[in-house]
């Protein structure tokens, strides 16, 4: 016989199952990979504004996903890759890189411009 165990927290009710494994079960309940916990990189990325991904980083602060309370953007994760390579964005850390956010990775930098003697700054 199987031992049913539900668990309540708030809204949420979650019910394990413990015993035998039934064979009508909904396929969502079911895992290919046993008791393995995968981790998945979606095919979108959410990109953060600086104040959110530090915010996120250091005092993990949620930010909404969905619905009209989502104020970032996605962007695909070739894109994202991208940008990661160029030093404009950074994976947030503990992410599993499914959130970026954008990083102050430029510097002023004196380059010649004009006559040997005059330098401009610039934003490298």
């Amino acid at each position: 016989m199987a031992h049913i165990e539900r668990v309540q927290t708030g809204q949420k009710v979650e019910t394990h199952i413990r015993g035998r494994v039934f064979r009508f079960a909904p396929k969502g309940k079911r895992s290919p990979h046993g008791d393995r916990t995968v981790t998945v990189e979606r095919r979108r990325v959410c990109v953060l504004s600086t104040h959110d991904g530090r915010m996120l980083e250091h005092w993990n602060a949620a930010q909404p996903c969905f619905g009209p309370k989502c104020q970032h953007t996605h962007q695909t994760r070739v894109e994202v890759d991208r940008l990661v390579a160029e030093g404009i964005l950074r994976y947030v850390p503990g992410s599993s890189n499914n959130v970026a956010s954008y990083s102050f990775g430029r510097v002023w930098k004196g380059v010649p411009s004009g006559s040997e003697r005059m330098k401009v700054m610039q934003l490298v």
